[in-house]
């Protein structure tokens, strides 16, 4: 998506994170339809629909997957937004290194190299 985005010149960016930033102010309806569409997983529910109690994976003992998965998301919108303001890579390279070469690298984490 980086390199894509490259290849216009840092202009576009993502259509959700375009609209909800632009309309979500003058439409409930363009609001709703952001949240729901950025929102990972659906809404947060302490239970399952099914009325057992939850067994969501945890990426460490103080870090629920839902909030980190929502971190993501907004850290990824975050670095697509600084990317068309500055019109470079470092956004992404930054989110690259942090996300990949320190979150997803921890001791904590069985799938690190």
């Amino acid at each position: 998506m980086a390199a894509n985005m490259a290849k216009r010149g840092y202009t576009g960016g993502c259509l959700i994170g375009n609209l909800g930033a632009e309309l979500s102010d003058h439409s409930k309806l363009v609001c709703e339809a952001s949240r729901r569409a950025s929102s990972p997983g659906g809404p947060r529910r302490s239970k399952p629909a099914s009325g057992r109690p939850s067994r969501r994976a945890t990426f460490s003992a103080d870090c629920d997957a839902g909030v980190l998965a929502a971190f993501l998301i907004n850290a990824w919108e975050g670095a697509v937004l600084r990317a068309k303001v500055d019109k470079n890579a470092v956004p992404f390279e930054e989110f690259d290194e942090v996300v990949f070469g320190k979150l997803l690298a921890s001791a904590s984490n069985p799938m690190r190299n």
